[in-house]
């Protein structure tokens, strides 16, 4: 069997003043169960929060390896995983 791979995607936004990013067309979200699918289904609003999304501050690290090899990171850092299954005999 292969080694199992993994990319590994840690990173960091900073979690203080995130508010500052959140577009002010947006309104006010009362009910997230019906404000995102009235956000996600407005074309506009969806091209302001891309727009908006680009300018938050954040660093990112990419892992490409062997998952179970990777020992560097630290607790909690981690936001994305992508992994594919083993192939082989």
């Amino acid at each position: 069997m292969r080694q199992k791979n993994a990319v590994v995607l840690a990173g960091s936004a900073p979690q203080e003043g995130l508010w500052q990013f959140i577009p002010q067309e947006i309104g006010e979200i009362k009910n997230p169960q019906t404000a995102i699918p009235r956000i996600a289904k407005d074309a506009r609003l969806t091209r302001i929060i891309d727009a908006t999304v680009q300018r938050i501050p954040t660093t990112h690290c990419l892992h490409l390896g062997d998952a179970r090899q990777i020992c560097t990171l630290e607790a909690e850092s981690i936001h994305l995983v992508v992994t594919s299954r083993p192939t082989g005999p």
